[in-house]
């Protein structure tokens, strides 16, 4: 906004110094950061919309300068970048904006004091383009809220449903579990690869043993608990405008026990390492961050096999093998991202 005191006020100089004109190669030291680039584009964008309006209150047309002076360029006027003008950082683009902020200051400064124009005669137009500068800030944050393909994660929540997949053998079996996993971007606390993450998932299988005694069946339902810790990584497959999707690659430790209900002796210890392999896919919007996944994970120990310790007559020990698969689906809120 435009603080105006006095009767009149002076408009033979630019309201903030002209930028410094960067060569290619200082331009494209930016590429290789995407904050240094973000931020230098807004400034550099920044610049160029208060040049804008300066020359507006004056009466000229800074649409008309821009087009004359950067016709050879293809610049014909001002305008906020664009999500792929952010997104690819190129130099290019910096470069575009300061030969904007240029031409514009030095309008400025030719006009000298010829064009000042007092207070009663703007005062209206000052609250108009105050009002457009402050609508096209809004349109423009509005635009990035819209697309968060290109952000990074920093946080996320998933509730999952879960079954194990792989042979039990006739005695144990398993009905769909449900189960919650947290993810953190270890890049904002050790700065590492942007898309790494550090999770923990926790979840409740519903297992239950069963056992023919001649006469009758019977079974028992087990209480178990399985955490496990790893680290992942993060692949894109495809992004578009309605959808990105892509593949989580991971792997880890994990530790379990059950014990079966009702029953005083019965129970079970597991660990080993788990690896996993998930899909997923959402919208780009940050408006709406949820994305769905599919995951398979294998879960093995080199040296202690899954044994279920029942305490039934010729049931003792259920020996299911060290390796099983499981299959979850889950519902992930990404509740807290970055662009940088």
């Amino acid at each position: 906004m435009f603080v105006v005191t006095g009767t009149a006020i002076s408009f033979s100089q630019p309201m903030v110094p002209i930028p410094e004109q960067l060569t290619k190669s200082q331009l494209e030291v930016y590429e290789d950061s995407q904050e240094l680039f973000t931020l230098k584009l807004l400034d550099l964008y920044n610049t160029s919309v208060i040049y804008h309006t300066q020359l507006s209150l004056i009466g000229d047309d800074p649409d008309q300068v821009i087009e004359d002076k950067l016709a050879a360029q293809r610049i014909t006027k001002l305008s906020p970048p664009t999500n792929d003008e952010v997104r690819d950082q190129d130099y290019r683009t910096l470069q575009k904006y300061q030969y904007i902020a240029k031409v514009l200051g030095e309008r400025i400064i030719s006009l000298g004091q010829s064009s000042r124009p007092t207070w009663e005669d703007n005062v209206k137009r000052v609250k108009y383009l105050d009002s457009l500068y402050d609508t096209n800030l809004t349109l423009l944050q509005q635009q990035y809220m819209n697309d968060c393909r290109d952000m990074t994660t920093i946080v996320s929540v998933a509730a999952t449903g879960n079954v194990f997949i792989s042979n039990g053998g006739d005695n144990v079996r398993n009905d769909p579990g449900l189960g919650v996993k947290g993810t953190v971007n270890i890049n904002r606390l050790f700065g590492f690869w942007p898309s790494v993450d550090f999770w923990y998932e926790y979840q409740a299988p519903n297992f239950y043993t069963q056992y023919d005694m001649g006469e009758f069946e019977f079974k028992d339902k087990w209480n178990a608990d399985i955490h496990a810790v790893g680290l992942g990584v993060k692949l894109p497959v495809g992004v578009s405008d309605k959808l990105v999707h892509g593949l989580n690659l991971s792997a880890g430790y994990f530790w379990s026990e059950g014990y079966a209900i009702n029953r005083p002796y019965g129970s079970f210890v597991w660990e080993g390492f788990n690896a996993n392999i998930e899909y997923f896919f959402g919208v780009p919007s940050c408006r709406f961050p949820f994305e769905l996944y599919f995951d398979f994970s294998l879960y093995s120990s080199f040296n202690k096999n899954l044994v279920f310790l029942t305490n039934v007559p010729r049931y003792d020990n259920l020996d299911i093998g060290n390796t099983h698969l499981a299959f979850s689906v889950g519902i992930r809120y990404n509740f807290l991202r970055s662009a940088f």
